[in-house]
């Protein structure tokens, strides 16, 4: 096989339903995700573990037991970012938008 194989309908109907509003914006109205300016599309358990963590009202800067747990989730996040982009060292930048990245670090 040249190219390889596309996913079967079940695995492809499991990949799409991963992502939230992949093909309806969020009126209902139909949409193909065609975006290069900063929009991405979400996907729900990131979306989600991201929203169960912003919604406690401390930071990771404390010194009580909430705070250090959440310390030490950001850098397990980071230990895991750069496993992923097999980083053995320097820093991280994040933003909301690649634009927004490079305006920082010029």
């Amino acid at each position: 096989m040249k190219y390889g194989k596309l996913l079967n309908e079940a695995d492809m109907a499991k990949a799409r339903d991963a992502f939230y509003l992949l093909d309806k914006n969020p009126d209902g109205t139909p949409r193909i995700f065609f975006e290069n300016a900063g929009g991405s599309l979400r996907l729900k358990a990131a979306a989600d573990c991201f929203h169960k963590l912003d919604m406690i009202p401390d930071c990771d800067g404390r010194k009580h037991p909430l705070a250090v747990e959440l310390k030490n989730l950001v850098h397990k996040a980071e230990d895991d970012v750069r496993v992923i982009f097999n980083v053995k060292g320097g820093s991280i930048a994040t933003g909301l938008t690649a634009s927004q990245l490079m305006f920082s670090m010029v």
